[in-house]
């Protein structure tokens, strides 16, 4: 009868440190992800404010090409001001683009071409981009390893009790063909 308890209950213990090192694999990838899009965001917003920056430049120096720059004003507060993530990654592709342009027209203003703040400035938004190609697909990764744990048994039914759901992919061109390659 002794031996019927301990084996019962080692049976027991087993199945809790199973259920309890599942709970921590949802805990883990959890964390993981949020700071990956906590990372993104940062950089996103970091492109945000340096786009303001660029945009002010532009305006001081360009004569002719507003039109240009008004739509890429447009474009630039869309993308702020999206609701859904689905616009939100719409917007950010759109956003990639508009950055190609604006450095367009300041690679054609003299002034600027040989101003070392503006290089700097360059440099600045390379290495952002550089970085945010760089964070995007770890992000995808990360939330599709997450979402296919979630829709694991016996790993679903504990998500369900502990209310972890599944997060929406933040593809904005993880296929490396719509981020921003900022002419030197």
């Amino acid at each position: 009868m002794a031996l019927f308890l301990l084996l019962f209950a080692g049976i027991i213990l087993s199945i809790g440190l199973g259920l309890w090192s599942l709970y921590q694999r949802i805990v883990l990838l959890d964390a993981l992800c949020g700071s990956q899009t906590e990372e993104t965001e940062r950089l996103l917003k970091r492109r945000h404010d340096m786009l303001d920056e660029l945009i002010q430049a532009l305006r001081v120096f360009t004569v002719t090409d507003h039109e240009n720059l008004e739509l890429i004003v447009k474009i630039h507060l869309d993308a702020l001001r999206a609701a859904s993530p689905h616009a939100r990654l719409l917007a950010e592709r759109r956003v990639d683009e508009a950055v190609i342009l604006l450095f367009q027209c300041a690679q054609e203003i003299p002034v600027l071409r040989q101003s070392d703040e503006f290089c700097s400035f360059h440099s600045q938004m390379q290495r952002i981009e550089n970085a945010l190609k760089a964070s995007r697909p770890i992000l995808t990764d990360l939330i599709r390893d997450y979402n296919k744990t979630l829709r694991r048994f016996p790993i679903n039914r504990l998500a369900e009790r502990f209310n972890f759901t599944q997060r929406g992919l933040h593809d904005i061109g993880v296929d490396g063909g719509g981020f921003a390659k900022i002419p030197a």
